[in-house]
């Protein structure tokens, strides 16, 4: 074999000594960048070649870019990888073993983005995305970008409105995927939760009734003046059922049409609403609004994801329904949403 034009005299120490920058036996504690994809090849390329010169004609970089990727892999790992010999360089026991795990995880990586690559060429068409305008700052705008960027080939439209406007629409196939509160179960739908929530007493930021974050009583809460929606949302539903379970009317100031209209009322001090969390938690950590649970008893508030079973459900329509799942998900998981735990899904997955 050639001997390399240049190489890093490291490389002619014996097998067993460890890289200059760590004492052997010493984890690395330094804040450089972890391993990563691009080291492991390069680690490869240098093992398969036996030579650096010839593994950085092979991967397209310098000789000396080479050198100092593989010297932060070492760093990393704190263990010499190659000893240089007369012809080139040579694996390390060390080395030998690593070669193993480095090629696996590569070949674990080029399957990953292979499986992603063909997933994006066969999911095309189009879908049309039903959903409350009060999810719009929490879910829809993340959901929207992460969705388009994994599928550009899918043309995406998204309708807002009041759930039962929403749940109406799929129903009638003017949308394929829905999002809504408080959806009654039904024959010809696919619905699974996505989160079993209650309603908060909701007002502006220091507004007397919401001075404080303490729980207030449904009975309380009923008797304070109240922005609500129409009956026609499933919210007001809920609102409507909780009354009448312990006999105390609300006291209903105003009623509204679209939730931003309930929400600006509220953050006005016009009147207090009753909203999940999650719709209104910008607004809170922003302090335009101030919020307190419901108790004695709660107000359910449950959001769903839903397809119609009377249609065949495409790549595309599949896609979406397990994206608004996941980012759902992350949003419980960095909380930005107060919940209670997602119930049992009530059908399979789509």
């Amino acid at each position: 074999m050639e001997a390399d034009a240049t190489t890093d005299n490291r490389y002619a120490s014996d097998v067993g000594s460890c890289p200059k920058a760590l004492p052997c036996g010493k984890k690395n504690t330094s804040p450089a960048s972890p391993m990563d994809l691009r080291q492991l090849r390069y680690f490869i390329a240098i093992a398969s070649a036996e030579s650096l010169s010839r593994a950085s004609v092979s991967v397209g970089v310098t000789q000396s870019a080479l050198t100092r990727q593989l010297q932060l892999l070492e760093e990393e790992l704190g263990l010499p990888l190659l000893r240089r010999t007369g012809h080139g360089v040579t694996l390390t026991e060390a080395g030998d073993r690593f070669l193993v795990s480095a090629t696996d995880i590569v070949d674990r990586a080029d399957v990953a983005v292979r499986d992603m690559q063909a997933l994006r060429k066969t999911t095309a068409g189009s879908v049309v995305l039903g959903i409350p305008p009060m999810l719009a700052e929490t879910l829809l705008v993340p959901l929207v970008t992460r969705f388009r960027q994994d599928f550009p080939e899918v043309s995406l439209r998204v309708r807002d409105a009041i759930s039962g406007y929403v749940l109406e629409w799929l129903i009638t196939g003017q949308v394929d995927v829905a999002v809504v509160y408080n959806a009654p179960k039904r024959a010809k739908l696919a619905l699974e939760t996505l989160i079993s929530d209650e309603l908060m007493l909701v007002g502006a930021a220091g507004q007397g009734a919401v001075q404080t974050d303490a729980p207030i009583d449904l009975a309380e809460a009923l008797k304070l003046p109240l922005v609500l929606p129409s009956p026609l949302h499933g919210l007001r539903d809920v609102i409507d059922s909780a009354a009448a379970l312990i006999a105390v009317p609300a006291n209903i100031a105003l009623e509204v049409e679209g939730i931003h209209s309930l929400i600006r009322f509220a953050e006005e001090g016009y009147a207090y609403t009753f909203l999940p969390f999650g719709s209104v938690s910008n607004h809170v950590s922003r302090g335009l609004l101030g919020a307190r649970p419901i108790v004695n008893p709660s107000v359910p508030s449950v959001l769903s994801v839903a397809m119609s079973t009377k249609r065949p459900a495409t790549k595309a329509m599949k896609q979406l329904f397990r994206y608004i799942r996941e980012d759902v998900g992350r949003l419980l998981e960095t909380e930005v949403w107060q919940h209670r735990k997602p119930s049992e899904s009530s059908t399979n997955d789509p």
